[in-house]
Parts: structure tokens; C-alpha cells; sequence
């Protein structure tokens, strides 16, 4: 009696539920499913937000590079005039020095307000240095030791 009932276990009524719960079961899946859709879109808008922040901000760093390069370079040439007419400045006095017409005080004045300007022409003459590595870096200087050392390693491993 009882084998005769298990046999009848898979036929009929009974063998709904098993396919029921097969049939169900993407109905289930299909918000799974969605999500994980919109996840995948939702990274890829994320991704691509990135990249275009990443592409505007090389181009405002080589931009701001350029007009650096431009100030600076006619900064120093400004102040290397500057420095060029305080010498000449300072020799006439040291001039006017050894040939008596004036006291040591003229001299000494030339000589600081020469020095004061040989250091802002060095100070600009960095900063003029900084705004080429500034630009080099934002052209995406270095590329090439960063090629050769993963080309020496192999393939970069991947995230």
C-alpha cells in the first residue's frame, strides 16, 4: 500500500508543486535580475563621470601649466632688466665712490637693492622651472619609465 502511494508521490497533483516552483522562480529572479541591470548601469554612468572629470582636469592642469609657463618666463625677463640696470646702477656708484663725489651709504644702498632683485629674479626663475614640471606632469610626463618598468615585469596584474 504504502509503495503504491510513494509511485503516485511524482504523478498528478503532486507533481505541480514540482514544476510550480520551477515555473515561479524566475518570476522571483526577474527584480534580482533588474537590479542587478540598474547596478551594473548605475557603474557604468560612474565610470563614465570619472573618465570625463579625469579628461577636464588633465586639461585645466596643462592649461594652468601653459599660462604659468607664460607669466613666469615674462616675469623673469622683467626683473633680469631690472637686475641689469641696478649693476650699472651699482658700478656708477662705486664710480662716483672711488672718485670722491658721493659717500659709501650710495654704494651700499646699490648693492642691497641689487641683491633684493637677483632674488626675486631667482625666486621667478623656479617658479618658471616648477610651471615646466607642472607641465611635463600634466602631459602625462613619466609615461615612458612607467612603460618600460611593467614591460620589464610583464603584463600589469588586473583589479
Amino acid at each position: 500500500l504504502q509503495s503504491a502511494q510513494l509511485s503516485d508521490l511524482f504523478k498528478g497533483p503532486s507533481k505541480v508543486w514540482s514544476y510550480g516552483g520551477s515555473l515561479l522562480q524566475p518570476i522571483f529572479e526577474g527584480g534580482r535580475l533588474r537590479s542587478q541591470v540598474a547596478f551594473a548601469e548605475a557603474q557604468q554612468q560612474q565610470a563614465l563621470f570619472t573618465y570625463e572629470k579625469t579628461i577636464i582636469s588633465a586639461f585645466q592642469d596643462v592649461d594652468n601649466a601653459l599660462v604659468d609657463r607664460a607669466k613666469f618666463g615674462q616675469v623673469r625677463e622683467e626683473e633680469g632688466k631690472e637686475v641689469d640696470a641696478l649693476r650699472r646702477f651699482r658700478d656708477l656708484a662705486e664710480l662716483r665712490y672711488r672718485e670722491g663725489a658721493t659717500i659709501y651709504l650710495e654704494v651700499a644702498t646699490a648693492e642691497q637693492a641689487l641683491f633684493n632683485a637677483e632674488l626675486a629674479y631667482v625666486v621667478t626663475q623656479a617658479q618658471l622651472f616648477q610651471s615646466y614640471a607642472n607641465l611635463y606632469k600634466g602631459m602625462g610626463g613619466g609615461w615612458v619609465e612607467d612603460a618600460e618598468r611593467l614591460a620589464g615585469q610583464g603584463a600589469p596584474a588586473t583589479q
